[in-house]
């Protein structure tokens, strides 16, 4: 049986405050509890995609996230993203080390009211792993 993977809730910390993340195996993490999140409040529904290519005989994972919020995203730092999906996981972008996920917010003012007007957000991450998922 296949299961849907649809995002539910994305946050964001600075990369530096996941010093204490430990890989407990290739495909998982735990993150320590004292890790502050910042809620985004995105509309819904998010998506993330993974794809995977060999480059120089490695296997490389590009991870793109894209959201919509009204939330203001123009503190420029290093972000790592966590996200909820509906199958009960929640996935980690991103670490302390290089490389960090690449943050592009585009604002629109639409010529109309009743267009969109929120910030349109994608975050791309490109790693040797798999996003890990966050046990515990």
């Amino acid at each position: 049986m296949h299961c849907l993977k649809i995002v539910v809730s994305v946050e964001r910390t600075k990369c530096k405050n996941l010093s204490g993340v430990k890989f407990i195996s290739p495909t998982k993490v735990k993150v320590p509890s004292d890790v502050n999140w910042q809620a985004i409040a995105v509309r819904a529904h998010p998506s993330l995609t993974i794809a995977d290519k060999i480059d120089d005989k490695v296997r490389m994972f590009t991870s793109t996230l894209k959201f919509s919020t009204a939330d203001d995203m123009t503190e420029r730092d290093k972000f790592a993203y966590r996200v909820k999906l509906t199958d009960g996981t929640t996935r980690l972008i991103g670490t302390f080390e290089r490389p960090y996920p690449v943050t592009l917010a585009q604002e629109t003012m639409p010529e109309k009211e009743t267009d969109n007007q929120m910030t349109d957000v994608t975050v791309t991450y490109t790693n040797a792993r798999n996003l890990p998922i966050i046990e515990g």
